[in-house]
């Protein structure tokens, strides 16, 4: 097998034997780049603003509908 193609900072190469389809060892090999986020940070928090104030109004409807039958009920 090859060699590592990595040069170190004493101008060295690596021993280390390369992968299979690499010209790099698994330490010296480059990470792969990234794929950039599929939302923003600004639509994130959009995101997640609008589901707060879904979960917010599942808990406080029911509840404010409770209230007002109440009142109706004590008024009447």
């Amino acid at each position: 097998m090859p060699q590592c193609l990595h040069i170190n900072e004493k101008g060295r190469r690596c021993r280390r034997e390369a992968e299979d389809d690499s010209t790099f060892c698994r330490w010296h090999a480059p990470e792969p780049l990234a794929e950039p986020p599929l939302l923003t940070p600004e639509l994130w928090k959009l995101v997640l603003r609008i589901a707060a104030l879904l979960v917010l109004a599942a808990f406080l409807f029911p509840l404010a509908l409770q209230g007002y039958w109440l009142l109706r009920a004590w008024l009447n």
